[in-house]
């Protein structure tokens, strides 16, 4: 499904560099400045992490390669609680939140958190739609029927393809009472 997709996002290589605070990342970019991956820009070079929010997320992390998903969550509090986020500090904590919500079977708050994310300039566009995915399987999951109708359409109408998406959002329409859209 498309939850642990979630998961996995936040685990890659680019998530253990990129919450780094600034003095702890090795330079890594292109000509223009831009954090590249696999031919996309994904971040700016001087995006940074003040040290009191890099240090939790990197150590949140180290929490989630070794499947210790709550204490992730714990290590993230503090972070959050940081006065005057950046953007970029704003999209590496609650990123990092989903994947630690989400691995501890805490769905709800995987949901409120990924939700923070998309809304977020920082999320790199071939991530936004499996975020989408993720949030239309979540919901599913929890029983939100409109809500997983409303992701996967959304996941849909940007140009998403997976089929499993497709079964989702009818069996959501189906469950949600709205039968005139499954027929």
């Amino acid at each position: 499904t498309a939850a642990p997709l979630l998961l996995a996002l936040v685990c890659s290589h680019v998530w253990s560099q990129a919450a780094r605070p600034a003095d702890m990342r090795p330079a890594m970019g292109g000509s223009d400045g831009t954090r590249v991956e696999g031919g996309t820009a994904l971040l700016s070079v001087n995006d940074s992490a003040r040290a009191e929010v890099g240090r939790p997320v990197q150590e949140a992390q180290e929490f989630i390669r070794s499947k210790q998903f709550d204490a992730a969550l714990e290590k993230l509090a503090p972070a959050e609680t940081v006065r005057n986020l950046t953007d970029y500090e704003f999209y590496v904590v609650y990123r990092t939140k989903a994947a630690a919500a989400q691995g501890a079977g805490k769905f709800d708050l995987a949901i409120e958190a990924s939700e923070k994310v998309i809304h977020n300039d920082r999320l790199p566009p071939g991530q936004r739609l499996d975020t989408m995915a993720a949030l239309a399987d979540l919901s599913y999951r929890l029983k939100r029927y409109p809500e997983a109708v409303s992701w996967a359409q959304r996941y849909l109408s940007d140009g998403g393809t997976n089929v499993a998406l497709r079964t989702l959002l009818i069996q959501s329409q189906f469950y949600a009472g709205d039968y005139a859209a499954v027929v």
